[in-house]
């Protein structure tokens, strides 16, 4: 029989899209001729492989059980170490159902334990990373995440992957250093926007109006442990405009009490449903540094107002200068890069959303 070309595995939505996107433009041969492998994580995991089905882009769909579900460090640590060994624990406990052992090509997202379970599973010739976000456009992601005894592990029991493609969505702002050849996923403004609709739109009302501003924020247990003062903060700033004010929650909390009075998102669509179907330009996108506020841009061409306010959280130097890199390369992919913002104090981001709104509410009323 003959071998199958791809072995993808997506463990977020947005992995999903990008894959998606990849194989319904039938890039590099792809179509009809690749497994999907779809981590149970990802919500509404069997809804979506049922609808995936009935497009017949690939030739088997197979779900990615968790390995363990625990919060034990000690259970931690025996699965960070044995990442580097080549035991079978994909095929036999994570996806027992899958019959293939080799593949041309395997195509995963970011490396973490699934991803190198996966790979270690199947022998295959050569390895692609698939846009994940913010991650794929700076660095290295294949190394960056690898702790160097578990990497000696991994070169000691088994060949160590080289990468050898990277696909993302806005080649015009990666600066990734993976892999020599960068590529871009194909673009098909249509198609997308079909793909959405019919994988990950839901039936719920619009939240969003063309004026609102939009905070993107961070996980409730992280601004508790760590930015509780920066957010409040902003949430004062922002409450200025109370009538055009929202809080989108990060995805890891819908379902977590709301403990003040500002108005929030309590529908929840798909983020990049949000973006093809409610965000316009006149938006305003407010955050640390978010995948969602680069989403517009990169997967619909969109150019809402983008306020990165990393320069006022706690973040190491390292990172601000990595952040700012990344930023800048968003910055330049703009046609207004003036709408592409980095206050560097809370006073800066007064002024900055003021001059803002005064602006937008030209395009509003014209």
């Amino acid at each position: 029989m003959k071998d199958i070309k791809f072995g993808m595995l997506v463990s977020t939505e947005f992995q999903l899209f990008s894959v998606l996107k990849f194989v319904q433009n039938n890039t590099e041969g792809s179509r009809n001729n690749a497994d999907l492998f779809i981590y149970q994580e990802i919500p509404n995991y069997q809804e979506k492989i049922k609808k995936i089905t009935k497009l017949n882009l690939f030739k088997n769909i197979f779900v990615v059980r968790k390995l363990y579900d625990s919060n034990s460090k000690f259970v931690r640590k025996i699965v960070t170490f044995s990442r580097g060994i080549r035991f079978s624990y994909f095929r036999k406990i994570m996806c027992p159902e899958v019959k293939s052992e080799h593949y041309l090509i395997l195509m995963v997202g970011s490396y973490n334990h699934i991803s190198q379970y996966f790979c270690n599973s199947f022998q295959h010739d050569y390895l692609y990373y698939i846009d994940d976000g913010l991650g794929s456009y700076n660095g290295n992601v294949h190394n960056t995440n690898i702790r160097p005894l578990n990497k000696l592990l991994m070169k000691t029991l088994h060949k160590y992957d080289e990468v050898e493609k990277l696909y993302v969505n806005c080649l015009g702002m990666c600066k990734s250093k993976i892999s020599r050849s960068i590529n871009q996923i194909p673009v098909s403004l249509e198609n997308d926007n079909n793909c959405i609709k019919s994988i990950f739109e839901e039936e719920k009302d619009a939240v969003y109006k063309r004026g609102d501003l939009i905070y993107l924020r961070y996980p409730e247990k992280d601004v508790q442990t760590h930015f509780s003062k920066v957010d409040e903060c902003i949430k004062k700033v922002c409450s200025k405009y109370k009538d055009d004010f929202i809080i989108r929650r990060h995805p890891r909390d819908i379902n977590s009490p709301i403990k003040d009075e500002y108005r929030y998102d309590l529908v929840n669509n798909f983020w990049e449903n949000v973006c093809a179907n409610e965000i316009v330009d006149t938006n305003i996108l407010i955050g640390d540094y978010s995948t969602a506020q680069f989403t517009p841009k990169v997967l619909f061409n969109k150019e809402p107002y983008v306020v990165f306010l990393f320069l006022l959280f706690p973040h190491s130097d390292n990172y601000k200068l990595e952040y700012m890199e990344v930023v800048k390369s968003l910055q330049e992919v703009y046609q207004d890069h003036s709408k592409v913002i980095i206050p560097k104090n809370i006073d800066d981001f007064k002024l900055a959303l003021d001059g803002i709104v005064a602006e937008r509410l030209k395009y509003i009323n014209e």
